[in-house]
């Protein structure tokens, strides 16, 4: 089954390879706004949508030119036109050798991973007011280990409403079928990886009066874990299942107009477990305030920075509730017209997902450079480093992950790619260190 996925997948791209002249990749004179950064995400942006709550609770993934593409000057032009919408299907085809498939620190077992995601966007056209849907669908094949297939969807959409020149409601939902990653601080170590659902939703209401910005959003989030399979019987995982309701208020003005700008923001999160470990309540509320600068697109450097205060507590007086600073950073710099640099940083609070554990800190950095070394031809390299200290336990560990990874424009809407990543976690308990090598070769197709 596999040969012949990609053989289509590779025929396709002969077929189309010269139909169409490559697209250059050269950025324009300036960078316009990119994708959310990770700080976004932290600070509540509404271009963070639906990722992760926290930052850099994972590395970032391989072949990522994600910001590169996004600060490109001109329109994604991809897909075909329905009436007001611009479809866009897009194919993906992955094959990966992964030195270490269940992240164990001895006696690692390799395997062969073919990943398999199809997905469709669909974005509206229309002058005013703004609407989105994306599917999409991710199947991974592991040749020796079958145990550990799986398939993953997702299905979201987004609006806006303009309201007026300077007032906009917006809004959306999102539904996720995943699974926990092997090597990841919420593997249960199952003989199977641990099915996960996730459902999203949010509105926010936007009102600018002059150089002044205000935004009010309200987030609700529910995380759903299934059981798995263990030598030592059933794991139950319902004891991770959770929901969390996160309103936030920011402000922001700006100082220099279309340049820079200062903002202050408080956010609260409650997170509600459904059931109690060993009686044990790990309920918990969130508060985070936060000052900080934003340099927008225009010139070789943009993004922003901020810092301020969390405060975690818990219902149960057997978990440790604490105070820490919250700082975060993501800076993108243009030296030349090919190159793009970009740094981040952050800490965060993650909820607990084991037992006897009230969560965990997590302080993060990466750094990642995206060069065109031709027109056709984009380069990526990537470090990124994750400290974790685990609340009310001596638990603590380390993560980093080297990346370099390479992208071919066959067509205009057809790329290759290849990435070599290596990553490593020490830990000072049992059975967690680990060290895993992914090697990857991606086939890419869109309308």
């Amino acid at each position: 089954m596999r040969p012949a996925l990609i053989a289509v997948l590779i025929a396709v791209l002969i077929a189309g390879g010269g139909a169409q002249e490559a697209r250059a990749q050269s950025a324009a004179l300036h960078p316009v706004s990119g994708p959310a950064s990770s700080v976004d995400v932290v600070l509540g942006d509404a271009s963070g949508r639906f990722a992760a709550p926290g930052y850099f609770r994972q590395a970032p993934p391989p072949l990522d030119f994600a910001y590169y593409a996004g600060r490109e000057g001109r329109p994604d032009d991809s897909g075909i036109t329905v009436d007001d919408f611009r479809v866009a299907p897009r194919l993906t085809v992955d094959e990966t050798f992964n030195s270490n498939v269940f992240a164990k620190s001895s006696h690692p077992k390799s395997d062969a991973v073919t990943v398999i995601n199809p997905s469709v966007a669909v974005s509206s056209l229309w002058g005013a007011h703004a609407a989105t849907f994306s599917a999409a669908l991710r199947e991974g094949l592991f040749a020796r280990f079958s145990g550990e297939d799986y398939t993953d969807g997702q299905v979201g959409s987004e609006g806006r409403y303009d309201i007026d020149r300077d007032s906009a409601l917006g809004g959306g939902a999102a539904f996720q079928h995943s699974h926990v990653p092997r090597g990841s601080p919420d593997d249960a170590r199952g003989n199977a990886p641990t099915p996960v659902d996730i459902a999203q939703t949010r509105v926010d209401y936007l009102r600018r009066l002059g150089d002044a910005e205000a935004e009010i959003e309200l987030r609700y989030e529910d995380f759903a874990y299934s059981n798995v399979a263990a030598a030592t019987g059933p794991i139950d995982n319902s004891i991770l299942d959770r929901a969390a309701f996160a309103p936030r208020l920011r402000l922001a003005y700006g100082v220099v107009p279309e340049a820079l700008r200062v903002f202050a923001q408080v956010r609260y999160r409650s997170t509600a477990y459904r059931r109690l470990v060993l009686g044990l309540d790990r309920d918990s509320q969130n508060y985070q305030e936060v000052l900080g600068a934003q340099v927008t697109p225009g010139g070789p450097l943009s993004g922003e920075i901020f810092v301020g205060v969390m405060q975690q507590h818990y219902a149960s007086p057997q978990l440790a509730s604490f105070t820490t600073p919250a700082f975060g950073a993501s800076l993108a710099w243009t030296p030349t017209l090919l190159t793009t640099v970009r740094a981040e940083a952050g800490r965060s609070v993650e909820d607990a997902t084991l037992n006897g554990f009230s969560g965990y800190r997590q302080t993060a950095v990466t750094m990642a450079l995206d060069h065109e070394l031709l027109r056709s031809v984009l380069l990526h390299a990537s470090v990124f480093r994750a400290d974790r200290d685990y609340i009310g336990q001596t638990r603590h560990e380390t993560f980093t992950q080297a990346g370099f990874g390479v992208r071919y424009a066959i067509g205009d809407a057809l790329a290759a790619g290849f990435s070599l990543t290596y990553s490593q976690r020490e830990a000072n308990f049992s059975d967690a260190s680990f060290d895993q090598i992914l090697a990857l070769f991606r086939l890419s197709a869109r309308l």
